[in-house]
């Protein structure tokens, strides 16, 4: 079952975040819409980074509330651990984001690459097809006079022939029947195409 599209709301002029849930129209998963009028984002905004060190330090202080005798220099290794906690989980959100923007990307660039070859293959049909075309236009059959006529199934026998080819020997004294060696080798006469 398909997830409905989520809209977010377009950022405000000046702003480059979306006022529903506090994110760059970048960092919006794929499927995701941008609306100025209908907006079905539920998620709050996220913190700030300055939000969450405030939070992290403020944990790590209330934890340890009752230590207060270790000064200055006990704190501030444990603050430091509280701040690069929040730095390091912000940057695995990061490289996450990095990786799934990549794979879009390779993605797309597939994708890019099986409709190119598929182009090149449409055209070079309908470069064959048209080449086909002339050449069953220069192979059309005519009334002539040749070897093989069409009254005396003899070998050798020379007379009219009622379909010869426009293209192969000549029409008027050595004729060759139609379909010649030619319409043969590409598959025989055209099927008459749809009438329009």
């Amino acid at each position: 079952m398909t997830q409905p599209e989520t809209f977010h709301a377009c950022p405000p002029d000046g702003s480059g975040l979306t006022p529903c849930c506090g994110r760059t129209p970048f960092e919006l998963p794929l499927g995701d819409r941008i609306s100025s009028e209908t907006v079905t984002c539920t998620e709050p905004a996220p913190a700030s980074l300055r939000d969450q060190y405030a939070t992290a330090i403020h944990a790590d202080l209330n934890a340890h509330k009752g230590r207060l005798d270790q000064g200055l220099l006990g704190i501030v290794p444990r603050l430091t651990d509280a701040v690069l906690a929040v730095r390091d989980t912000e940057m695995q959100q990061l490289r996450a984001r990095v990786a799934e923007l990549e794979q879009a990307l390779a993605d797309a660039d597939t994708t890019q690459l099986h409709t190119d070859g598929a182009c090149e293959a449409v055209q070079r049909a309908e470069t064959a097809e048209a080449a086909r075309d002339r050449v069953r236009a220069l192979h059309q059959p005519t009334p002539g006079v040749g070897f093989g006529p069409d009254d005396d199934p003899t070998p050798g026998a020379y007379g009219d022939i009622a379909q010869a080819c426009t293209s192969c020997g000549t029409a008027d004294e050595f004729a060759v029947r139609w379909p010649c060696p030619t319409i043969r080798a590409l598959g025989g006469p055209a099927r008459p195409g749809p009438q329009s």
